[in-house]
Protein backbone atom coordinates (compact mmCIF):
# COMPACT_ATOMS: atom_id res chain seq x y z
CA UNK A 1 0.00 0.00 0.00
CA UNK A 2 2.82 2.33 0.78
CA UNK A 3 4.45 1.87 -2.59
CA UNK A 4 1.26 1.95 -4.23
CA UNK A 5 1.09 5.68 -2.60
CA UNK A 6 4.65 6.90 -3.29
CA UNK A 7 4.72 6.03 -6.83
CA UNK A 8 0.97 8.52 -6.74
CA UNK A 9 3.46 11.64 -5.23
CA UNK A 10 5.96 11.14 -7.15
CA UNK A 11 3.95 10.86 -10.95
CA UNK A 12 1.58 13.87 -8.81
CA UNK A 13 5.35 16.30 -8.58
CA UNK A 14 6.53 14.88 -12.17
CA UNK A 15 3.27 15.95 -13.75
CA UNK A 16 3.34 19.58 -11.37
CA UNK A 17 6.97 20.14 -11.77
CA UNK A 18 6.95 19.56 -15.98
CA UNK A 19 4.24 22.50 -16.32
CA UNK A 20 5.24 24.85 -13.60
CA UNK A 21 9.14 24.89 -14.49
CA UNK A 22 9.71 23.18 -17.64
CA UNK A 23 11.81 24.20 -20.70
CA UNK A 24 8.71 25.32 -22.39
CA UNK A 25 7.25 27.67 -20.17
CA UNK A 26 10.59 29.39 -19.16
CA UNK A 27 11.46 29.33 -22.80
CA UNK A 28 8.02 30.39 -24.38
CA UNK A 29 5.87 31.68 -21.25
CA UNK A 30 3.44 33.66 -23.87
CA UNK A 31 3.11 30.85 -26.60
CA UNK A 32 -0.49 29.54 -26.64
CA UNK A 33 -1.49 25.80 -25.55
CA UNK A 34 -3.04 25.00 -29.01
CA UNK A 35 -4.22 21.38 -30.59
CA UNK A 36 -1.69 18.75 -29.68
CA UNK A 37 0.61 20.57 -26.71
CA UNK A 38 -3.59 21.67 -25.43
CA UNK A 39 -4.68 17.99 -25.58
CA UNK A 40 -1.39 17.24 -23.62
CA UNK A 41 -2.08 20.18 -21.23
CA UNK A 42 -5.83 18.78 -20.86
CA UNK A 43 -4.33 14.96 -20.24
CA UNK A 44 -2.17 16.30 -17.46
CA UNK A 45 -5.32 17.45 -15.52
CA UNK A 46 -7.26 14.12 -16.15
CA UNK A 47 -4.25 12.27 -14.74
CA UNK A 48 -3.90 14.64 -11.81
CA UNK A 49 -7.31 14.19 -10.91
CA UNK A 50 -7.58 10.27 -11.45
CA UNK A 51 -4.23 10.62 -8.82
CA UNK A 52 -5.96 12.50 -6.77
CA UNK A 53 -8.99 10.42 -6.71
CA UNK A 54 -6.81 7.42 -6.08
CA UNK A 55 -5.14 9.35 -2.78
CA UNK A 56 -8.43 11.11 -1.61
CA UNK A 57 -7.58 14.17 -2.12
CA UNK A 58 -10.81 16.04 -3.13
CA UNK A 59 -10.17 19.33 -3.21
CA UNK A 60 -7.15 18.54 -5.68
CA UNK A 61 -9.17 16.30 -7.60
CA UNK A 62 -11.93 19.10 -7.84
CA UNK A 63 -9.53 21.81 -8.64
CA UNK A 64 -7.75 19.77 -11.37
CA UNK A 65 -11.23 19.18 -13.05
CA UNK A 66 -12.20 22.56 -12.84
CA UNK A 67 -9.14 23.88 -14.55
CA UNK A 68 -9.80 23.96 -17.72
CA UNK A 69 -13.75 25.59 -17.35
CA UNK A 70 -12.22 28.11 -15.84
CA UNK A 71 -10.38 29.30 -18.79
CA UNK A 72 -13.93 30.37 -20.40
CA UNK A 73 -13.06 28.96 -23.68
CA UNK A 74 -10.22 30.65 -24.07
CA UNK A 75 -6.67 28.89 -25.53
CA UNK A 76 -3.89 29.31 -22.59
CA UNK A 77 -0.69 30.19 -22.65
CA UNK A 78 1.85 28.30 -21.25
CA UNK A 79 2.24 30.77 -18.18
CA UNK A 80 -1.24 30.74 -17.55
CA UNK A 81 -1.32 26.58 -17.57
CA UNK A 82 2.15 26.70 -15.35
CA UNK A 83 -0.04 29.24 -12.87
CA UNK A 84 -3.17 26.60 -13.00
CA UNK A 85 -0.82 23.86 -11.84
CA UNK A 86 0.96 26.18 -9.42
CA UNK A 87 -2.51 26.87 -7.88
CA UNK A 88 -3.29 22.98 -8.08
CA UNK A 89 0.32 22.29 -6.24
CA UNK A 90 -0.23 24.54 -3.36
CA UNK A 91 -3.54 23.48 -3.05
CA UNK A 92 -2.23 19.48 -3.42
CA UNK A 93 0.64 20.34 -0.51
CA UNK A 94 -1.94 21.84 1.52
CA UNK A 95 -4.65 18.58 1.82
CA UNK A 96 -1.64 16.04 1.84
CA UNK A 97 -0.07 18.18 5.11
CA UNK A 98 -3.47 18.18 6.95
CA UNK A 99 -4.18 14.91 5.94
CA UNK A 100 -0.38 13.66 7.13
CA UNK A 101 0.91 15.66 9.75
CA UNK A 102 0.23 16.86 12.94
CA UNK A 103 1.32 19.50 14.70
CA UNK A 104 1.41 20.70 18.23
CA UNK A 105 2.39 23.99 19.16
CA UNK A 106 5.21 23.92 22.03
CA UNK A 107 3.04 25.02 24.61
CA UNK A 108 0.86 22.44 24.27
CA UNK A 109 3.08 19.51 24.77
CA UNK A 110 3.98 17.35 27.54
CA UNK A 111 7.04 16.90 28.55
CA UNK A 112 7.66 13.55 29.81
Amino acid sequence: MLQVCLDRYVEIGRILQEWMYGPLVIALPGQQLTGASLEEWKGALVALRLHADELGLDVTKQMSSNAVIGLGGAAPTRKMAARVMEDIHRCFIAELTARVFFFAPSGLRRAD
